[in-house]
């Protein structure tokens, strides 16, 4: 990781309730670079912002601020993750490969409340997840064998450090079962870092929400409010899903089991954080027979 820079001034321009596009926030922000070789942006001059009147932020809190506090609610955020991982469930139970994981009461109730999930095996041929914690799904090869599968229905991009990814990785190699990622969006950083390495990813383009909270997914989703356009209702597969379940995932599972095994060995330390990012990526970058980028400064 690169080091912090503080002391950044940011300008967001949000509209107003029946208003154009007006600076409603100015301050002060920390910023992370992560990639030790991308400088961070810094603006030079921020005079040119000015203020913005206080009357004008409280007057844009009060129509976000309720919007975000229901977005974090435990109940709400607990029927959004299963609101992806259900549309998993369903194309794959409409597929021809057996698979472990199931949603037991999906007709006995509406999902305005949390369904009850059995969950698969912590454990294949002896192979256990430390601390018997499980994936969402394994889906059963022929001949690639088994594929861990973890669906996450969230806002944030997984780039490759993130804890979703690392719990994947550290959770598939203690299965040997090849890693199958389910995501809104996956940036191309990690597709380039993790799918020689045998790791699958698929992007939904969409986050689910529950059929239950459309008038919640409607002012999320509104542009004068938090403006999150890519929100579908609903638990069922779309068509590009069901696509990558039928169709691209068992098609993709052999030649991935080939890079996953011979990846173990790399994959494992990182997702123990036996080693860092900047150590895994180098060693990657080996085995590919890419030059080091610190080489080339």
């Amino acid at each position: 990781m690169g080091d912090s820079k503080a002391g950044d001034r940011i300008r967001v321009d949000l509209p107003l309730p029946e208003g154009p596009a007006t600076t409603i926030i100015l301050g002060i922000i920390n910023r992370r670079n992560r990639d030790p070789y991308l400088p961070a942006y810094r603006r030079e001059d921020p005079s040119e912002f000015g203020e913005t009147p206080q009357n004008a932020i409280d007057l844009r809190l009060e129509k976000l601020a309720p919007i975000h506090a229901a977005l974090a609610a435990r109940h709400f955020t607990n029927r959004l993750g299963q609101a992806l991982e259900i549309a998993v469930f369903k194309a794959l139970k409409s597929q021809a490969l057996p698979f472990f994981g199931n949603f037991v009461d999906l007709d006995a109730h509406g999902d305005d409340e949390p369904y009850i999930r059995e969950d698969p095996p912590s454990s294949i041929s002896g192979n256990a997840i430390p601390g018997k914690k499980t994936v969402d799904f394994i889906l059963i090869h022929p001949s690639a064998g088994p594929a861990a599968i973890k669906v996450k229905n969230v806002r944030e991009w997984l780039y490759p450090d993130r804890e979703e990814i690392l719990e994947l990785l550290l959770k598939s190699c203690s299965l040997r079962a090849i890693p199958v990622l389910v995501a809104r969006r996956i940036p191309y950083v990690t597709f380039s870092e993790l799918h020689s390495c045998g790791v699958i990813l698929h992007q939904t383009y969409n986050q689910l929400y529950p059929n239950a909270d459309r008038e919640l997914a409607a002012k999320a989703s509104h542009k004068d409010l938090l403006g999150f356009h890519d929100i579908r209702v609903g638990n069922d597969p779309d068509g590009r899903l069901l696509s990558f379940i039928h169709t691209n995932l068992p098609a993709l599972l052999p030649e991935s089991r080939a890079r996953f095994d011979a990846s173990l060995d790399l994959l494992t330390p990182y997702a123990e954080r036996r080693i860092t990012r900047a150590d895994f990526i180098k060693e990657l970058r080996l085995r590919r027979g890419e030059p080091d980028r610190t080489e080339l400064n």
